[in-house]
């Protein structure tokens, strides 16, 4: 069955070809697609029976990616880490869902209900988006570490540091996590939940934030004793975080 997967997580999307490789040998591999972008055009060029498909990505989500097909003609299973209360959404639509970390054996039951010819439908995939856009604000972050993902409750983390291409999740109990994903992606994901981007190189949890100096030299001290810059240019927002 030719197959495509789609995922802005390059990490998921080798540990899930490699589940294939190994758990389903049914399943022939045309395409793996880090980027929306790229993802859509896979779609429209190799025509596959079968595709495995990230929801939270930059710039187009996995529904936004949907909406730009002529037609939906592939069985679909969307992977997602999302929590077991908006996989709600998913299960009230009859939409097939993988829960990352993905469990070997639920891999191979959604490969086998993919093999049965069922389509779903656009109407499907439109309440799906509704229900979470209503309902769903993420309160973890999947980590994919040694050959693993580890699930990071985000009310652990103190702030976030820009590392180039990655970034750097400081937690309470002192551990660093690195994710592989730019902190502008990052603060798309975070930027609702309490968090507030002070500087180019951090964002930081404002629950976490002891105390705060302004002037020339304005910066935050946060509740692991660590003191970060604040941007002359971010100043005037984030004071307003406090009126």
């Amino acid at each position: 069955m030719k197959t495509v997967l789609i995922d802005d997580e390059p990490d998921s999307v080798r540990l899930l070809a490699h589940q294939l490789s190994k758990h389903c040998p049914q399943v022939s591999i045309a395409a793996t697609c880090t980027s929306p972008e790229e993802g859509l055009e896979a779609l429209r060029t190799e025509r596959p029976k079968l595709v495995f498909l990230d929801i939270e990505m930059p710039r187009m989500n996995g529904f936004t990616l949907l909406e730009q097909l002529e037609e939906v003609s592939f069985h679909l299973v969307f992977t997602t880490a999302y929590d077991r209360y908006a996989v709600k959404a998913f299960r009230f639509n009859a939409l097939d869902y993988l829960l990352k970390p993905i469990d070997e054996k639920e891999l191979m039951v959604a490969v086998a209900k993919a093999m049965q010819g069922h389509l779903h439908k656009r109407e499907q995939f439109a309440e799906a988006q509704k229900w979470l856009d209503k309902q769903h604000k993420p309160d973890k972050i999947a980590i994919y570490a040694r050959d693993r993902f580890v699930l990071i409750p985000i009310q652990d983390i103190v702030f976030c540091e820009s590392d180039k291409s990655y970034t750097t999740l400081v937690m309470k109990n002192g551990e660093r996590h690195l994710l592989s994903k730019p902190l502008g992606e990052v603060e798309e994901l975070l930027c609702e939940l309490s968090f507030f981007r002070i500087h180019k190189q951090y964002m930081v949890n404002i629950a976490e934030i002891a105390h705060y100096s302004k002037g020339e030299a304005a910066n935050v001290c946060m509740s692991n004793g660590k003191t970060l810059p604040i941007s002359r240019y971010r100043m005037e927002a984030f004071k307003a975080l406090f009126l």
